[in-house]
């Protein structure tokens, strides 16, 4: 659209030079124009002619080459400083977009990994709660005047050497049957109970600030 724009005021300004010189300057156009006719004043006439008419189409012809210069400078130059701005702005929207994206994909990445991890630390505390439960031979305690049972649950499992307790090692350790075990600890506040992922019976710990 702009070079279009220009070709066509560069176009006219030639066509206007070329009518200029095209001219015949052979024919006068001599003309008395009388400026003031009183009486007793003299008669001014101005002599026109030719070159009078084509110096003056010569000069219009050049303000237009001027003015179509000044508008050719002015579209080539900021016209390239607007596309060459609009271009930086595109990429750096281009580089936000794929930063944003190669963000996402590492987070989802580490979310994974911390999840495998998670389930890796849960697997090696389940086989350290019960090799923990067969390597514990001891039987359990005799009962010291009126103790509750329920601190003595809590005080297995916080002592026991994984973060996890077999439900086989508290019935080693307290006397108690499966189901006694199981009903105390779902009374006893701050016990969690879960099932481990290999055996899929029920394991026990201290739940976190409890």
């Amino acid at each position: 659209m702009k070079s279009k724009f220009l070709a066509a005021i560069l176009w006219t300004a030639l066509a206007c030079l070329v009518s200029a010189q095209t001219t015949p300057s052979a024919t006068p156009l001599a003309s008395s124009v009388p400026i003031a006719t009183s009486a007793g004043t003299p008669v001014v006439t101005v002599q026109l002619t030719s070159d009078v008419v084509t110096f003056f189409k010569v000069a219009v012809v050049v303000a237009g080459l001027f003015v179509a210069v000044l508008a050719f400078i002015g579209v080539a130059f900021f016209g390239f400083d607007v596309r060459k701005a609009r271009s930086s702005i595109q990429a750096a929207e281009d580089d936000a977009r794929q930063t944003s994206k190669s963000a996402r994909e590492l987070f989802e990445k580490i979310k994974y990994q911390q999840e495998k991890l998670s389930k890796l630390e849960r697997r090696v505390e389940e086989m350290g709660a019960q090799v923990e439960d067969i390597a514990d031979t001891q039987p359990a305690p005799p009962q010291v005047g009126h103790r509750d049972n329920s601190e003595l649950l809590r005080e297995i499992i916080a002592n026991s050497s994984f973060t996890w307790t077999t439900i086989g090692r508290l019935i080693k350790k307290t006397g108690l049957s499966r189901d006694e075990v199981l009903e105390l600890a779902r009374k006893t506040p701050g016990i969690e109970i879960s099932t481990g992922s290999k055996t899929h019976d029920y394991i026990f710990r201290i739940r976190n600030g409890a």
